[in-house]
């Protein structure tokens, strides 16, 4: 519903430079996270995140959606993202199930786990 990227615009905004492109598959999901994130860097692109084409290079991704969609999405932009590119993922708890140690084995990534109660692995993109 675009928390997430509200937060992240806030953040663009301050920087004064930046842009944020989040995806949301439904109409209602889409106009909603539109209106919260109005006057900042973010567009929200009613689209399945399995079918979206980046524009430009990716620095900064996080994968917040279906479990068995984050390791696929990170896939799938791979080669859209820069060494040094920074990926988080939601809900990697062991208590949210085994998928978040899939994210940690992503071959050509350094992973770290944060330990907080729901669970977010950051993993740095080597080549």
């Amino acid at each position: 519903m675009g928390q997430t990227a509200q937060m992240i615009g806030w953040a663009l905004r301050a920087n004064g430079h930046g842009r944020l492109d989040t995806l949301e598959p439904s109409l209602e999901r889409a106009d909603f996270a539109r209106e919260r994130c109005s006057g900042l860097p973010v567009t929200v692109h009613e689209v399945l995140s399995l079918d979206f084409t980046p524009a430009e290079p990716i620095g900064f991704a996080w994968f917040d959606s279906r479990f068995e969609l984050r390791v696929a999405e990170f896939e799938r932009y791979r080669d859209y993202m820069i060494p040094g590119a920074i990926v988080g993922f939601h809900d990697t708890s062991p208590h949210q199930g085994p998928w978040g140690l899939d994210v940690e084995t992503i071959e050509g990534t350094r992973p770290i786990r944060l330990r907080t109660p729901r669970g977010v692995t950051f993993v740095e993109v080597l080549d």
